[in-house]
């Protein structure tokens, strides 16, 4: 056994100094809300259009007018990102690469090229064009500068024909988002991004690159890293991939390649076996193979596809469709698949909402698949292993409109989503809906106790939970399936006296000292019937998550119901 470090103290620890629990919980709560005042929305205007968690940072677009703002989150609040210049060049007959330092003979300004786009022509045959973009950069190139490399100095290698233009998003989209590993060192991992209203996108956490692929209208919809590929779907059923392992270049002459599916494409998820779905609005196909040397795309179903920002990777594919809440798992029969319709018990709700979903994600650490839609509501749906365990219905006050669910730096997960506001939220965190009241209520089904025909009298009922002390709960019974003849019963109100560890297992600082890991809190429940149902209702503001565990429910049996 040793010991390994998981923290290091920046500063002597600081005594809380309340004179009692009551004075203690009201700095800690002012506390809270001096600190949600500090919160501002992502700087712009309306909607956020894309938000991502990269390297440990967040990352939310959201409009500026005449742009769409890529915005990082720093110990100060967002601030914008510098995409760097590019600069227009021709006559090109040195390569000039990613890393160069460049120089302009006429102006004196020099740059540290991020990526070369080579549009036409060819260096050997003198006449290369194209695009220079670069971040890192003194002075201001002109037209008519004519460019050198360190490297191949004193050969020159192009001349500047359009002055230095800032490199910018176009106002709208909405953005989607893989991140993948290329190069296979750990610095490699880059972001892949696309909009829908402009180019494809490459960030590496310091410089973007903007990925042509040649399309005539070059803004692809739907991204996925596939095979050491990078897919993108465009309007009309197109997709296309780059060449294999080079995600910034889409040519015939070295790998790329565009498959037709016929049929409006809302998006790609991968499959068991190495494969990739490739999901239409009304079919679905699976992609087989490594390379443009192998591929074979087989039909799945021609009637079955997927609502656009509802597909998500899980055990296995999960997404929303117009029988439901569906997944898509290999069959027995090699290269085969099923799919499976999983919502049958909330399908009521869910025809209600087949053209209003905005997002999705997926939570690994709960195992559940989450959908959200137009109005501000949201379905969970919670698994253990392939089978559903139980759903539930959010309202979120606002409305979602683009997710994200990933991992920090850290390794935690990482829930975020941008709404209507332009603020950026995190989900599963803190105790309020944004210092709103969280409000929930769980209704139990009516239980006879093992005797459905006989009346009891129904006398306390015992809650246990894990839950923080102060946890405040009221229970609602009712009896005999609500029936008219039956006598009402009052509501009673539960409180918690809960939070404990076990030495050497909890950790330090997030337990109530000598208090019990379950608590228990007892209520009594007076009233006639031969079964009993509980509406549990909580509401609060700054009482920590709580966990139902179990019920116990005492009575005594009375007379056979006639």
């Amino acid at each position: 056994m040793g010991l390994i470090s998981t923290a290091i103290l920046s500063a002597a620890p600081v005594e809380r100094n309340a004179d009692n629990d009551t004075d203690d919980t009201t700095y800690i709560r002012a506390a809270i809300e001096m600190w949600r005042s500090h919160i501002l929305a992502v700087p712009g205007s309306g909607s956020i259009l894309g938000c991502v968690t990269y390297n440990g940072v967040d990352y939310a677009w959201r409009n500026n007018g005449s742009a769409a703002v890529m915005h990082k989150s720093t110990a100060n609040g967002f601030v914008e990102v510098d995409l760097g210049e590019t600069i227009e060049f021709d006559t090109g007959n040195n390569a000039i690469v990613s890393g160069d330092t460049l120089i302009g003979l006429t102006s004196g300004a020099t740059c540290t090229v991020n990526h070369v786009d080579l549009l036409s022509g060819t260096w050997a045959g003198g006449d290369a064009a194209g695009l220079i973009h670069y971040t890192t950069h003194h002075g201001s190139f002109v037209v008519g500068d004519v460019l050198r490399t360190t490297r191949l100095s004193p050969t020159t290698s192009a001349e500047v024909t359009v002055t230095a233009v800032a490199v910018s998003w176009p106002v709208g989209g909405l953005y989607e988002f893989d991140i993948y590993n290329f190069g296979g060192h750990s610095g490699t991992r880059c972001l892949y991004g696309v909009n829908g209203v402009g180019y494809g996108f490459q960030f590496d956490g310091s410089s973007v690159i903007f990925i042509r692929t040649g399309m005539t209208t070059d803004t692809p919809q739907h991204v996925k890293a596939h095979k050491n590929h990078l897919f993108y779907s465009f309007s009309g059923g197109s997709v296309q991939h780059s060449s294999l392992g080079v995600p910034l270049t889409f040519s015939a002459l070295t790998g790329a390649a565009e498959i037709g599916l016929g049929d409006e494409i809302t998006g790609f998820e991968s499959v068991p076996g190495g494969q990739m779905a490739i999901f239409g609005r009304n079919s679905t196909a699976i992609l087989q193979g490594t390379s443009v040397d192998d591929w074979v795309l087989s039909s799945h179903s021609f009637e079955s596809g997927a609502i656009e920002r509802s597909i998500q990777g899980f055990t296995e594919p999960i997404y929303f469709d117009d029988r439901g809440i569906t997944t898509l798992s290999a069959a027995q029969e090699f290269g085969d698949f099923k799919d499976n319709v999983v919502s049958v018990l909330v399908q009521p709700y869910l025809e209600q909402r087949t053209s209003n979903v905005t997002a999705s994600m997926v939570v690994k650490e709960k195992s559940q698949f989450r959908v959200f839609f137009e109005d501000n509501t949201a379905l969970y749906l919670t698994f253990r292993g392939h089978k559903l365990q139980g759903a539930t219905v959010i309202d979120l006050g606002v409305k979602v409109n683009c997710c994200w669910s990933g991992e920090n730096s850290d390794g935690t997960e990482v829930l975020l989503f941008g709404s209507t506001d332009g603020y950026l939220y995190r989900l599963d965190s803190g105790t309020s809906f944004d210092g709103s009241e969280i409000a929930a209520s769980i209704r139990l089904p009516f239980h006879h106790y093992g005797s459905p025909n006989l009346n009891k009298r129904f006398l306390r009922a015992t809650v246990e939970l894990t839950a923080k002390s102060g946890t405040s709960l009221t229970v609602y019974p009712d009896f005999a399936y609500s029936d008219s003849d039956a006598p009402s019963s009052i509501a009673q109100d539960f409180s918690f006296t809960g939070g404990g560890g076990f030495w050497d297992a909890a950790i330090w600082g997030s337990f109530v000292w000598s208090a019990s890991p379950i608590g228990e809190a007892d209520g009594y429940i007076d009233g006639l019937g031969r079964n009993l149902g509980l509406l549990i209702i909580h509401n609060a503001t700054y009482e920590e998550p709580h966990t139902l565990h179990g019920l116990r429910v005492e009575y005594s049996v009375k007379n056979r119901r006639r």
